[in-house]
């Protein structure tokens, strides 16, 4: 009968020409050990699907930021010029092999990060409070000095800085083992790490991908 002139593998339609029919019943889809979360990739050779584990996306990545709230003076730095940018976050995440993200003492925030030789991009953004219209500069460099972003700006008056983005960001290359920051290049009218509340806390975000 008509009803059961389609196949699906081995599976056949009903007497009421519903057909059941699960993805592992093609013809081209392979599966063992099914797990959840696996994903079905598809190989040109054999011209077959498989399921496999899902690849990490977050693989060779630091990740800091995440909206919580600390007061800025527990980072224990004060905002002048020359000063580094601390960022808050109580479960960062590292997953560059030999990196490590050095910490205010007892505390959540982060005040520089160590890389290994690699390439890196590195974006960063935060907020601060201001006591009266300003602005705060902001770029990465290394504890010697050495730049490796552009240079970000935020505020209300930015007409020392006409053309600069809110958003940092760069690439390293480094050659060895390196202690790189956030710093604080130029600023005016900032409020005082006192007076900074959970503002930088809420607000700023690391991101660093190693890329080679």
């Amino acid at each position: 009968m008509s009803h059961n002139s389609y196949k699906i593998g081995a599976n056949e339609p009903t007497a009421l020409s519903v057909l059941q029919a699960r993805v592992e019943d093609m013809q081209n889809v392979s599966t063992s050990g099914l797990a959840t979360n696996d994903v079905l990739t598809y190989n040109s050779s054999t011209q077959t699907w498989s399921n496999q584990a899902p690849v990490s996306v977050v693989t060779n990545t630091i990740m800091i930021g995440r909206g919580e709230s600390d007061a800025y003076s527990n980072c224990g730095v004060s905002v002048a010029a020359g000063n580094v940018i601390c960022f808050y976050d109580s479960s960062a995440l590292n997953s560059i092999s030999g990196a490590t993200l050095n910490y205010t003492a007892g505390t959540s925030w982060v005040q520089s990060f160590t890389l290994p030789a690699g390439t890196y991009y590195i974006t960063a953004q935060t907020v601060f409070a201001f006591s009266a219209s300003g602005y705060l500069a902001f770029r990465c460099t290394s504890t010697g000095g050495t730049i490796y972003s552009s240079l970000a700006v935020i505020g209300a008056n930015l007409s020392a800085y006409g053309g600069a983005g809110t958003t940092l960001q760069g690439v390293a290359v480094l050659a060895s083992t390196t202690t790189l920051r956030i710093v604080i290049a130029d600023l005016s009218n900032v409020s005082t790490a006192a007076n900074q509340g959970n503002v930088p806390s809420e607000s700023g975000v690391l991101f660093i991908r190693k890329v080679a």
